[in-house]
């Protein structure tokens, strides 16, 4: 019994340690997403300054 006890908490810190591994992958990746979405809308921000700049008549040329 014991024996059992010792796998199953072996393979249920396996499993824990593999979730954990995949969680931080997928935080690291959600940080890179709030980046790129920054930096559209900073892009955003900036072109409807420029856009701003010219007026509404510029043809943006």
């Amino acid at each position: 019994m014991l024996w059992t006890s010792a796998v199953d908490g072996s393979a249920r810190n396996g499993c824990v340690q593999a979730l954990e591994a995949t969680l931080e992958v997928q935080a690291d990746r959600v940080l890179e997403i709030h980046e790129h979405a920054n930096q559209l809308d900073q892009l955003d921000q900036l072109d409807m300054a420029r856009g701003a700049y010219r007026g509404p008549w510029s043809d943006g040329t």
